[in-house]
């Protein structure tokens, strides 16, 4: 990347924070069984990034990025252990 002329180069980098705040939406989605998410993850791949980084999301693709996470055991419901100090929030 550091050959690239620096206005590409930003927008290189763009791309790949798009990507990354899309497909984490996506993954995280997945993991919890939340279904809207997937929805509106898929919904932002078709509105911000081009057609090759969109096949990542598309199971039916060889370049499906999340194969393997289906295999994984899903989280528990429990996500964050807080210390028995903490207060909660009403």
């Amino acid at each position: 990347m550091d050959e690239l002329p620096s206005e590409q180069r930003v927008r290189l980098m763009e791309l790949f924070k798009r990507y990354r705040a899309i497909t984490s939406l996506y993954y995280w989605s997945k993991r919890l069984g939340l279904e809207e998410g997937v929805e509106q993850a898929l919904e932002r791949v078709k509105e911000e990034l081009p057609s090759y980084w969109r096949k990542t999301l598309n199971e039916r693709e060889p370049l499906y990025a999340f194969s393997e996470m289906e295999k994984m055991k899903r989280p528990r419901k429990q996500v964050l252990k807080l210390s028995r100090g903490c207060v909660a929030l009403q």
